[in-house]
């Protein structure tokens, strides 16, 4: 494995920031992140996180959990690349590769932006607690996914985006302004996680990629 990365700054931050730098079938940095995980298909493959099941009808689920939290009411930016090999549609439900969320300390606040793969679409979902549910068709094989708290502390305002190549801009939906969520994070610390899950199903499906440069563009990571 890689260096660890989780260095100290001014203010009592650190640096969340991760490449993923390390030797095939590594684990992921554990002084970075706590690794949840109901199968044995996540580890490094070439510098980058890869996540792949087999194809088979069994649900698989496996996320990466930050070893370090984000205060209450503070602002933060933080973002991931991704690009998707086998994205299956299940026969119920959703699968996605990846999925980046940022969830209360207390766990029962969560907020996603996800590239999805549903029954009927193949493109990108935002979710969350309070938010709930959409999705819209964009069947990217590469890209990036953000999640961003601006106005901190007061009036906190949660948006989420993915990178449009084609447009070469930040967006949801070709909306420069992105998604904007109602989760409220104002009186507990936060952390980022990274996700992946396939549905079980009757028929086999498979969901294979990679992420990479997870980023903490702003924030005083803790």
């Amino acid at each position: 494995m890689g260096p660890a990365t989780l260095m100290m700054f001014s203010g009592g931050c650190v640096s969340g920031n991760d490449t993923f730098t390390g030797s095939n079938d590594d684990p992921p940095n554990t002084d970075l992140w706590t690794e949840t995980d109901s199968t044995t298909y996540l580890d490094i493959q070439s510098n980058k996180l890869n996540y792949a099941t087999l194809d088979d009808t069994t649900y698989r689920s496996s996320d990466i959990t930050s070893t370090w939290t984000f205060p209450a009411n503070s602002n933060f930016d933080v973002q991931i690349d991704f690009d998707v090999t086998t994205l299956d549609a299940p026969d119920s439900s959703l699968n996605y590769c990846p999925g980046i969320e940022i969830r209360n300390s207390g766990g029962s606040i969560k907020t996603q932006v996800i590239r999805v793969r549903t029954t009927t679409n193949d493109g990108y979902a935002k979710s969350g607690s309070a938010t709930g549910y959409d999705e819209y068709t964009q069947a990217d094989a590469t890209g990036k996914l953000r999640i961003v708290m601006t106005g901190c502390p007061g009036a906190c305002v949660l948006k989420g985006y993915i990178w449009d190549a084609g447009n070469t801009q930040w967006e949801w939906e070709d909306n420069t302004d992105g998604v904007t969520f109602s989760e409220d994070y104002s009186a507990a610390a936060t952390y980022a996680k990274i996700q992946w899950l396939k549905q079980g199903t009757v028929g086999n499906t498979q969901v294979v990629g990679n992420v990479d440069n997870f980023t903490v563009n702003t924030g005083c990571p803790q």
